[in-house]
């Protein structure tokens, strides 16, 4: 099965101070997409965060793995693009790696 899940998000700030870095008002975007394999024991998915005002926004690929009942690995990536200027584009140069590893109780 292939989980789907989208969101559209619009921010205003009512009492705007200039010296607010961020803008008074912006449309943002989520989407997500999962699909698990191997009786999901193995979970591939990916995220995407977008300002539509600015045209930046970041990917997030994800790929974990099930390690018994009660441990998981994950190996991640957070890829930024767009103008410096912009919410996410900010970290465009910042892209970054990501392994995890969780145990539940």
């Amino acid at each position: 099965d292939l989980f789907v899940s989208v969101q559209l998000l619009k921010e205003s700030i009512a009492d705007h101070d200039v010296d607010i870095v961020t803008p008074r008002s912006d449309l943002l975007a989520t989407a997500v997409l999962r699909r698990s394999f191997r009786y999901e024991t193995v979970t591939a998915e990916l995220r995407w965060y977008g300002n539509l005002a600015d045209g930046d926004g970041m990917l997030r690929p994800g790929l974990s793995l099930a390690l018994g009942d009660s441990t998981r690995i994950a190996l991640g990536a957070d890829l930024f693009y767009g103008d410096r200027d912009g919410l996410f584009g900010q970290f465009d140069r910042e892209d970054r790696l990501t392994v995890a590893l969780t145990r539940f109780f």
